[in-house]
């Protein structure tokens, strides 16, 4: 069922690239078909050093770390692919079966039920979209308002003035969740453990050990020190980690 599973959900994608780095990135997927899984990551990590950025080359890139073992790292791409397409189904399933294999007894200890509605409602568009969605309601604020001045047809002057304060309200509400699009898309503080680490008390390696941090555990930064990133763990622990061994998303 295990490898079932990965042959569904682990299949390499196109993306639509400049035609310099098109030829690498289909040579890469060729040998990503082939197996020649370090040969593909190899090609991928060109077109991304050439400064391509897609979800589908981030997802080809995390698929191919996951086959090669570099759990850590394959976590970290599907992470970077879903930033930029977080209602991927395919991104979203491939990172749950990657985080199922984080050998990890941390328990996360999800954030206030009103917090996460709202970030949900958030990401359900993308700011550009936000943005559309404000030019349209605030064009029908501006003719609800019109009608509640020279009332005309079906809509008396006091139902325009109440739609008007209505999609007024409307419009601040997605106002706000626009900008809370944007930040989550452009947020680079979380950061995946790509080396088993020790989670320290303070950023000396001779402070006293909170708990080991297993490749591919999620971590949000909140301060850095020297050489030192302090981070929160999902069940709000917090400490210290060398920046050697965690790499933001």
């Amino acid at each position: 069922m295990r490898v079932l599973l990965l042959i569904i959900f682990l299949p390499i994608s196109i993306c639509s690239i400049s035609q310099s780095s098109e030829e690498l990135f289909l040579s890469a997927n060729q040998k990503y078909t082939a197996g020649q899984y370090q040969e593909a990551l190899s090609e991928y990590k060109q077109v991304e050093n050439k400064g391509k950025h897609s979800s589908e080359l981030y997802h080809n890139i995390g698929n191919s770390y996951y086959k090669l073992n570099q759990l850590g790292y394959a976590i970290l791409y599907y992470e970077k692919a879903k930033l930029l397409q977080p209602n991927n189904k395919l991104i979203n399933n491939n990172l749950t079966i990657a985080r199922n294999d984080v050998d990890s007894d941390i328990v996360e200890i999800p954030d206030f039920l009103p917090l996460r509605l709202w970030r949900s409602i958030s990401k359900s568009l993308s700011p550009t979209m936000w943005i559309i969605l404000q030019l349209l309601i605030g064009i029908g604020m501006v003719i609800s308002f019109y009608k509640y001045w020279f009332p005309y047809g079906k809509l008396s002057g006091l139902q325009s003035l109440s739609l008007s304060i209505l999609l007024g309200a409307l419009l601040i509400l997605s106002f706000l969740a626009g900008r809370t699009s944007h930040k989550l898309l452009h947020n680079h503080n979380s950061g995946i453990v790509i080396n088993s680490a020790m989670l320290k008390s303070a950023p000396d390696n001779r402070s006293d050990n909170i708990e080991p941090l297993s490749e591919g555990v999620k971590v949000d930064i909140t301060d850095n020190i020297d050489q030192w990133y302090k981070v929160q763990l999902m069940n709000k622990n917090i400490g210290w980690i060398s920046k050697n061994d965690v790499d933001r998303i």
